[in-house]
């Protein structure tokens, strides 16, 4: 629950919000279990949510005097006496649905808040320990509560348990800002500072009273309540400059309100708890700005903010969006949503890879709704500048005339396990200037890969430019992928089975993961694996101990899949591998690295090792081949071109090995000489790993960064030599890894070019 979270309310504020929001899911769980438990229950969940709402609302307008904290207090210590609460409270309730104010009785001076809320009191009679829940969170100063921490709380801890897809709520008001400022505040403060005279200022009050503002995912509102917050410092902004030309600047008339932000989610109680964070974030941008406006009644947003599923319905027309899309794999998709609104997603959008990251639609549809003039500000994973959710996202926005203008990668969650994402800012105007990863140098261009190479041509500064080359193709693979786990033994049973029968060795193989590749000294594997590649039934059958066991533990699980290939052919795996095992198969060893991975060490592995779906396989043993591999060179192609969600690389055949340039006429001597130095660093690693009984990843954390260390120096002089062969002369600069990249992607389209002729 006591999650971090930065905000510029301070400790106190913190400490207050958690309180109230583990009293507030007290509440609700204990009404909850009423529901699930009592027989004929008069009251839903829904229903309690609703009655939770009304409860916020109240609580707040007791702490910020838009109702008389007596006539609560009064309220309770009725209830807690044995009143009705569905009389005491709801006679409050019903009393603020009221318009004007309340001129006599026991809600005497109570005003009018909201119909929406309040005009239909809930059918709840609170038992005693409900009530003093509730007297315990009247007791809080609630000017202390943080609105969006609140309803992050309460949205996470309430509903998202019942929720496909996670919510990965920013942790800081700071990442939140970095989304809405460059979006809204940037654009707002260049168009008030660059303005003249007193006409264009009144123009800007106009355009600043019909600026709309859209969350497509809004959830708790956190995004739509920073924005409206900036939006009324804009307006001060506006409103002072406006004050040195003009001096009837008594008869200002506030502009902005609630109603120029609009919301979608598919969560009717993220809706309502959206619409009483916007009714608060109005009260407290008054009081901050010290501008004249109404708080009452509460502004009915019910056509603002509304239950819409933002994949599929249409998006209010808006100058700005704003938000963090939900993130979930495109191998996920189906797995949480289910294969019917799977099936729906991939047929509205036909033309996009079904493996893209969810958030990827969330991209296109802000692109197309966007006007000429406006801007978008969204969180992502990693994954939308890398591959098919880039092709599909930000290739396309810029495809179809978008600018990315300011951008953020790998930047960490602190409310998500080991979370990183990007932040991404476009537009349709072309910018004057644009800003990556906060640096306040301005680059000239920002492309979809979001690595920018100083110095470079149009042609050559965006890393994904770099095509795959011919000769690298069929050489590089990810391992096989069994779908089921009846298909692993353990080393007792396969020795078991071989004594038994030693025709079992040709369907019985040493399994190699990249778990085993990344903790185990040389990477050997633990389990085996029983393995009929592309045998038909009659041959799999004829290894009796083998087949039987896949028959008991895989075939009731494949015939329950959807997949009708994998319910046919249920003694097969998912993908056997058939390129990748006539690739290794004449050769001496192979090199393999785990699919994700922190230093991406490759290993030599025996040719009778089967690679699983978590390794990547390079189909050489050639020690040239593995220096390059694990020289500096490599690892900054890598970083650049792998994929990734969380902290560690993905390493992706496709973009990273076969679109790395090697070099094909590199001098023998040279070449002879990498070798050498990838041998010393073997059996250096080698013996290190007997030595420690560790797996390399240990050996790496431990002394790859020490610059005294011998794996350190043995690294440098592999370096060395490898730079010298791409004629590379570096010094200690930061910009180094552009460099290396620039002359990377110059090689690749020289070789690209080199085979097209």
């Amino acid at each position: 629950m006591a999650r971090k979270y930065k905000n510029n309310y301070g400790l106190d504020s913190f400490q207050v919000t958690v309180r109230v929001s583990q009293q507030l899911i007290e509440l609700y769980q204990s009404l909850i279990n009423r529901v699930e438990t009592q027989d004929n229950c008069h009251f839903n969940k829904e229903q309690v949510q609703h009655f939770l709402i009304q409860c916020i609302v109240t609580l707040f307008a007791v702490g910020y005097d838009l109702l008389n904290q007596e006539i609560f207090i009064l309220c309770l210590k009725d209830c807690l006496q044995g009143a009705s609460s569905y009389d005491i409270l709801g006679g409050l309730f019903r009393e603020m649905a009221k318009p004007g104010e309340t001129l006599v009785g026991r809600y005497k001076t109570t005003k009018y808040f909201s119909k929406k809320f309040f005009l239909n009191p809930v059918p709840i009679e609170l038992i005693l320990g409900e009530v003093k829940i509730l007297e315990s969170c009247s007791k809080e100063d609630w000017k202390l509560v943080n609105p969006p921490l609140l309803n992050d709380f309460l949205l996470n801890n309430i509903e998202q348990k019942s929720q496909a897809i996670k919510r990965f709520s920013p942790s800081s008001e700071d990442v939140i800002q970095k989304v809405v400022k460059p979006t809204i505040s940037d654009f707002w403060e260049y168009k008030i500072n660059s303005a003249s005279d007193i006409n264009e200022l009144y123009n800007l009050q106009k355009k600043l009273k019909n600026y709309r503002i859209l969350d497509p995912a809004c959830g708790s509102g956190i995004f739509l309540f920073f924005a409206y917050q900036e939006l009324n410092r804009i307006e001060k902004m506006l409103l002072d400059k406006i004050t040195n030309y003009s001096s009837r600047i008594e008869d200002y008339t506030k502009v902005v309100t609630p109603h120029q932000l609009y919301g979608l989610d598919i969560n009717p109680f993220a809706v309502q708890l959206t619409q009483v964070i916007l009714w608060i974030g109005h009260k407290i941008a008054i009081d901050k700005n010290n501008i004249e406006g109404d708080t009452l009644p509460l502004h009915n947003l019910s056509q603002n903010i509304i239950c819409k599923d933002a994949i599929f319905d249409e998006w209010p027309q808006a100058d700005a969006i704003i938000g963090k899309p939900p993130f979930l794999g495109g191998s996920l998709i189906r797995q949480k949503l289910g294969n019917e609104y799977a099936k729906l997603i991939f047929e509205k959008f036909s033309n996009v890879s079904s493996q893209v990251d969810l958030c990827t639609y969330w991209f296109r549809l802000a692109h197309e709704n966007i006007n000429d003039s406006g801007r978008v500000g969204f969180i992502a994973t990693n994954s939308i500048s890398q591959g098919k959710s880039r092709e599909f996202s930000l290739e396309y926005i810029i495809k179809m005339g978008g600018y990315i203008y300011n951008a953020i990668t790998n930047l960490p969650l602190e409310d998500s396990a080991n979370v990183y994402v990007s932040i991404i800012n476009w537009s349709l105007e072309k910018p004057n200037e644009c800003f990556l990863n906060n640096n306040y140098e301005s680059i000239k261009y920002i492309p979809p890969s979001l690595i920018y190479i100083p110095d470079s041509s149009e042609s050559t500064q965006d890393i994904t430019s770099a095509a795959k080359i011919q000769a690298n193709c069929n050489r590089s693979f990810i391992g096989i992928q069994p779908n089921g786990q009846g298909f692993f033994v353990n080393e007792k049973q396969a020795q078991d089975w071989l004594k038994k029968d030693s025709q079992n060795q040709k369907v019985l193989k040493l399994f190699s993961s990249g778990a085993d590749l990344a903790s185990l000294p040389h990477g050997t594997p633990r389990r085996w694996i029983i393995d009929f590649n592309n045998m038909e039934l009659e041959e799999a059958s004829s290894y009796q101990l083998p087949f039987a066991h896949v028959e008991k533990f895989v075939k009731p699980e494949r015939l329950k899949n959807p997949d009708k290939l994998l319910q046919d052919y249920w003694w097969k795996f998912k993908r056997t591998g058939e390129a990748m095992r006539d690739a290794i198969k004449n050769l001496q060893y192979y090199f393999s690295v785990p699919y994700h991975s922190k230093w991406f060490v490759f290993l030599r592995c025996e040719k009778n090792w089967l690679p699983g779906n978590s390794t990547v396989v390079v189909a050489s043993d050639d020690s040239y081949t593995l220096g390059i591999l694990t020289s500096k060179v490599h690892r900054v192609w890598i970083k650049a071109l792998g994929s990734s969600l969380k902290g560690n690389l993905r390493y992706t055949p496709s973009t990273c090995f076969e679109t790395f340039p090697f070099l094909p006429n590199l001098d023998s001597n040279l070449k002879e000489k990498i070798r050498i130095a990838t041998l010393n660093l073997h059996i250096y690693r080698t013996e290190q790993m007997e030595k420690k009984y560790s797996g390399i990843t240990q050996l790496y954390n431990e002394f790859f960064g020490d610059s005294s260390s011998r794996l350190y120096k043995l690294h440098a002089d592999l370096d060395r030599l490898v730079m010298e062969a791409y004629n590379l002369n570096l010094n200690d600069d930061d910009n180094n890894d552009y460099i290396i990249l620039k002359r990377l992607l110059e090689i690749n389209m020289n070789l690209v070019n080199q085979e097209k002729n």
